[in-house]
């Protein structure tokens, strides 16, 4: 007789087998090494540029410490990660973020699965109904009930949950949930639902979040002083995000005292992660966004606060297997899906490079009418997106950037990465780049024998001449490393 435990572990066991086989068939199809060949043209519908001068002036990779884990990670909730706990360790994440209702029975599977492979959760808390359907100010009758049972909300979650939750304790073992992160995209319609008046929607939501977030991030210090708070969680397309966090802090004196990560969603709307965004109103970059949250942040006493993009993604057409109807509002944001697969990898190095210590991608499978998942609803296939990130999570599994030897000259770049950060060798790995077109780059490596990887995983030997190595960079990332593990003592 099989037991249901066993019958899980059989599960598991079979379908890392498959992911085994799977992806030794694909090693070796021919045409699986199209990704060592770059597109001849930078691939976009919307309208960007690549100013290179806008990079973070002051980059604030060199006060990176020694990690222990990647820092990118992916959003879901817990209903819909439950059934792919397989395939989230199969992919090597090592950070959630999670939403949505927390009282539901798939909890303790996702939290015990998480504690047990050192798997980091930030939960957002917001409030739910028992459909699961978000509250927002107009289910009140005023801010004060609406904050009080945000607290209430905060408080049964911490008790079961929280670094000292019972759950936790009845089974001898430490929460992964690590860091709490107070309500979702307030600065939208998610915290009160818009009006005809924008600028009245923003002021109220500025003021109703100042007291909420106030009596919240009290409330965890008071009763789990381990719990990280994350503060804001902004929609950042645009400069929605930094006009919200500068109004909120001029409203609550002494704000940064009570979180410790300021957090927004910097999404790029279908351009590159580098890009310069062209708007009718004007032109917005990621980089430029972290500026202005670092001055807010410099001017409140606290430079040194972490910035966390919470938040981000690129969505593929129905066409070429996204789930949902592909978006009238946004059809020229659509990305094939090799350029979505490019585009996340290319996120992850850009955070590192700009010293943004977590990210998140919205979603572990296409939801919210966003078809920006890593993985197919129901049959859990693995979308390029899903190889980007494993290949990633292998090859840097604790990375640090040691240096930012091109840095957007000729719309290239090239990190020099210490890919396990956490051990006392160096093991170097370069990452190479372009934002437009392609470029012959020479590197000058202490290789003697050498591998050069693709965005996905495949890998094959380069030549070196007296540590000179030459690709040809592009949109799809490449990586360098040696054919034999390296010893430095840089």
């Amino acid at each position: 007789m099989i037991y249901p435990t066993e019958f899980r572990t059989l599960q598991l066991l079979l379908a890392a087998l498959t992911m085994s086989f799977s992806s030794l068939f694909s090693f070796i199809q021919p045409e699986d090494l199209k990704f060592f060949e770059q597109p001849k043209q930078s691939y976009s519908n919307v309208e960007w540029s690549h100013d290179h001068q806008l990079v973070t002036e002051t980059s604030l990779f060199h006060q990176q410490q020694s990690r222990s884990r990647p820092p990118w990670g992916v959003y879901t909730w817990i209903e819909e990660v439950a059934p792919a706990l397989g395939t989230v360790e199969q992919l090597g994440i090592r950070n959630l973020r999670l939403g949505g209702p927390w009282d539901i029975p798939e909890t303790a599977e996702v939290m015990e699965f998480a504690a047990r492979n050192d798997i980091e959760i930030t939960y957002t808390i917001d409030l739910r109904c028992e459909n699961g359907k978000l509250l927002r100010r107009d289910s009140f009758d005023s801010d004060a009930h609406m904050i009080l049972t945000y607290v209430e909300n905060i408080k049964q979650f911490l008790s079961q949950y929280g670094s000292q939750g019972l759950f936790f304790k009845d089974k001898a073992m430490d929460s992964p949930v690590r860091a709490l992160k107070i309500w979702n995209e307030p600065n939208f319609h998610y915290l009160i639902p818009a009006s005809e008046d924008s600028d009245v929607d923003e002021e109220r939501r500025q003021i109703l979040y100042s007291y909420l977030f106030l009596l919240a991030a009290s409330t965890i210090r008071e009763e789990d002083p381990k719990m990280k708070i994350v503060a804001f969680g902004t929609g950042g397309s645009g400069a929605g995000d930094r006009r919200f966090i500068a109004g909120v802090h001029l409203k609550l004196s002494g704000l940064p005292e009570f979180y410790d990560v300021v957090s927004t969603h910097p999404y790029t709307e279908g351009a590159p992660p580098e890009a310069t965004v062209h708007r009718e109103w004007g032109k917005y970059t990621q980089t430029e966004g972290l500026q202005w949250i670092q001055r807010i942040l410099s001017v409140n006493s606290h430079p040194n606060t972490p910035i966390w993009w919470t938040e981000l993604g690129w969505e593929i057409p129905n066409a070429k297997g996204g789930l949902h109807p592909d978006p009238v509002n946004r059809i020229r944001e659509l990305v094939s899906p090799e350029i979505q697969a490019a585009y996340v990898a290319r996120a992850c190095l850009w955070a590192l490079r700009n010293g943004v210590q977590r990210l998140y991608f919205m979603h572990l499978f296409d939801s919210d009418g966003f078809n920006g998942g890593f993985l197919v609803r129901g049959s859990l296939d693995w979308r390029l997106s899903a190889r980007a990130i494993h290949n990633l999570n292998r090859l840097l599994p604790a990375p640090k950037v040691l240096e930012s030897i091109e840095d957007g000259d000729r719309h290239s770049y090239i990190l020099k990465l210490d890919s396990s950060s956490n051990k006392e060798e160096k093991e170097i790995v370069y990452a190479i780049w372009t934002v437009a077109g392609t470029a012959e780059i020479q590197i000058h490596t202490p290789f003697d024998s050498a591998l050069v990887i693709d965005m996905v995983g495949n890998r094959k030997p380069i030549k070196t001449e007296q540590g000179k190595i030459t690709v040809t960079a592009g949109t799809y990332p490449l990586f360098l490393k040696s054919n034999e593990r390296q010893k430095t003592t840089e």
